[in-house]
Parts: structure tokens; sequence; C-alpha cells
């Protein structure tokens, strides 16, 4: 027992501590600064596809609406996405808006003016999506990110350990035999 602790007290001391502990931290910040890189680009590229959605369905609707001869606006847009027609989805397009969607989501807005003949008769249209979809799978995907750099951190950490130790045997037979002279 008292060679255990006397071990154990010069542990920090020997050479294959300060190496795997050194290891084992530089791998950590590693892995924290390549966890932190990759959600910001993948939050990044989301935001700008959500945003290119959005104008697409902008877009859309601007160009499959029309003008009857008494100044209404006729045409009955096709968005192409089902959401937009499911209530509470949090997708909807319509003349005037609100920041907030019907169970509190947030919501961003895109909008446009457009003219819509030669007497200068203009509307605005405006196509909001459900940003907090885009929060939610981004957020799924941090933790899918987390738990895989975990496991390869892990991984990485017991294979250096391993490494670390056979590495240094050389060196410890080498200080037993000066230790018996």
């Amino acid at each position: 027992m008292r060679t255990w602790l006397a071990r154990l007290r010069l542990w920090p001391r020997s050479l294959t501590f300060r190496v795997i502990a050194f290891s084992t931290i530089w791998a950590i910040l590693t892995l924290v600064v390549i966890f932190t890189l990759i959600t910001t680009l993948y939050r990044q590229a989301s935001e700008r596809g959500f945003d290119s959605l959005l104008s697409a369905h902008l877009f859309n609707l601007i160009g499959s609406v029309g003008i009857s001869d008494n100044g209404a606006l006729t045409g009955s847009p096709d968005l192409g996405d089902l959401r937009f027609s499911e209530p509470n989805s949090g997708w909807y397009f319509q003349r005037s808006y609100s920041t907030e969607g019907i169970k509190g989501e947030d919501l961003e807005v895109f909008e446009s003016e457009f003219v819509l003949d030669a007497k200068n008769r203009a509307a605005r249209f405006r196509v909001m999506g459900n940003h907090s979809e885009l929060e939610q799978e981004i957020a799924s995907f941090q933790r899918r990110l987390l738990t895989y750099l975990s496991l390869f951190g892990v991984g990485m950490i017991a294979i250096n350990a391993i490494a670390i130790l056979l590495g240094l045997q050389p060196l410890r037979r080498v200080r037993n035999a000066l230790a018996m002279v």
C-alpha cells in the first residue's frame, strides 16, 4: 500500500504523466475549436439556404399574382411547399404580417414591393418562414457532432496514452537498470 501511495505522489512529476496530460489537453482544445468551427460554418450555410428558400418563395408568389381590371389582386400562388398550407406550421404567405407565429415561434420575413401594372399600382408581398425550425435543425446537428467528436476524442486520447506508455517502456527499463547499479 505504501509503495502505491509513493508512486501516486511521484506520478505528476513523471515524464509519462506530463506527456499524456499535455497530449490530452491539446486533443481537447483542438476538438473544441473544430466543434466551434464546424457548427459556425453549418449555421452560416443553413441560414443562407433558409434565406434563399424564402427569397425563391417570395419571387414565386410575386410571379403568380396579377391584377384584375377592377384593380384587385388575382392568382393562386403555388409555392410548391406543403408547409405553407398547414395551419400552425410557421410558414405563411400574405400581404400583412406579424413577426411572431401563431404558436409563438420565431418567423423570418422576406418582403418585396412590386409594381403590378402601367398605372403604377403596387402590392407588397411578404413570405414568412419558421426560423424556429432552422434553430432546431442546427441544435440537432450540434448534438450529433458533439457526440461523434467526443467519441473520436476519447479514442484518440486512449490511443495516445497507449502509444506513449509503450513508447516510454525502454526508458523505464533503462531507469530500472540504472537503479540496480
